[in-house]
């Protein structure tokens, strides 16, 4: 596994080491967390395998299509 330097500002490190530490994770865990979900941008296997199957869905023009008349609005 890599390694990288940033710099960060005094204050942001505080804070950094604060959520870490109330999430149980090392600062390295809780920064990698973080990087890992910024640059994963695809959906995880299961949701991608499960694209179309439900049968039952309604299409796009069933969910357009008006169901019942509307009625006259009130005037105010």
């Amino acid at each position: 596994m890599a390694q990288i330097t940033i710099y960060l500002e005094d204050t942001t490190i505080a804070k950094i080491k604060q959520a870490a530490k109330k999430s149980g994770k090392s600062i390295s865990q809780w920064i990698a967390r973080l990087v890992k979900k910024e640059v994963d941008s695809q959906w995880p296997m299961q949701v991608r395998e499960a694209a179309g199957k439900w049968n039952d869905f309604p299409t796009l023009s069933e969910i357009r299509e008006p169901k019942a008349k509307d009625i006259p609005r009130e005037l105010f």
